[in-house]
């Protein structure tokens, strides 16, 4: 899909490439030519800040309009904890990177998939993943001009594998990543709560979230990430009971606006 767009990819699995050279891993659906060995490439997750890498080599050929799971090995990674990069988003260095984020009024089932946004006039490619009720949609390279919102001109998203989403599957919209969460123990007396959110890339220890909550919000704080599955574990202030609750790096990026007409 759109093998004359930008190069990315949105990792389904890391691990460790036990070579002499090391590095590490990625796996998942890409969109793009195949990267040039040492070409520069940007790794980034929704709570972390973009890293730099170079691709080392490509496992798999890529062919057709219908990728299927490629693999790279990058260099410039920590690779003791590959499982850090899973849900991240790898793209080209030089080109724009854009994550928009909506609340579904059903649920779907859990994917992440290539896409195509269709728009009035033009088209952009990147990706979609769907899980626990949020749809986030990544805009790579061009299509889209600079400073566009995503929701307001989208007449459709189309998958490789022919899936058509509209917009009239969202119930609301926000801008940036949102990631979903559910909350797993109290600490300090239960005067605080600590959810988990689903692997989403590098977290930064200590960075700022909002906690979006069906009546009010909160900031919270990335408490830590598993070594094992990725998943990051997020300390909020007060007690969180509701689930699902919703998690965004940007504390000032508001969860409330509304779907608008294409």
């Amino acid at each position: 899909m759109g093998l004359n767009r930008a190069v990315g990819m949105v990792v389904e699995e890391s691990t460790r490439f036990a070579r002499p050279k090391g590095g590490v891993l990625l796996r998942g659906p890409m969109i793009g030519l195949p990267p040039e060995p040492g070409q520069p490439l940007l790794l980034t997750g929704a709570f972390g800040s973009p890293q730099r890498v170079r691709c080392a080599a490509m496992i798999q050929s890529h062919r057709g309009e219908t990728p299927g799971q490629l693999a790279l090995i990058v260099t410039g990674l920590d690779d003791s904890v590959p499982a850090y990069y899973r849900g991240a988003i790898l793209y080209e260095e030089g080109v724009s990177f854009r994550p928009f984020g909506a609340l579904l009024k059903a649920a779907m089932q859990h994917q992440r998939s290539a896409a195509r946004f269709d728009f009035p006039s033009d088209r952009a490619y990147g990706f979609i993943v769907i899980a626990g009720g949020v749809l986030d949609a990544f805009v790579i390279g061009g299509g889209l001009p600079d400073g566009q919102n995503l929701w307001q001109y989208l007449v459709r998203m189309v998958t490789p594998s022919g899936t058509v989403i509209a917009p009239e599957s969202l119930r609301s919209t926000c801008p940036g990543w949102p990631v979903s969460s559910f909350p797993v123990y109290d600490r300090a007396r239960g005067e605080h709560s600590v959810l988990m959110a689903r692997a989403c890339g590098p977290a930064e220890l200590g960075r700022e979230v909002l906690v979006r909550l069906s009546t009010t919000s909160l900031t919270a704080d990335v408490l830590s990430q598993q070594k094992a599955n990725g998943m990051v574990q997020i300390e909020a202030g007060m007690p969180v009971r509701q689930v699902p609750a919703f998690l965004i790096a940007s504390p000032t990026s508001p969860f409330d606006t509304q779907l608008q007409a294409a």
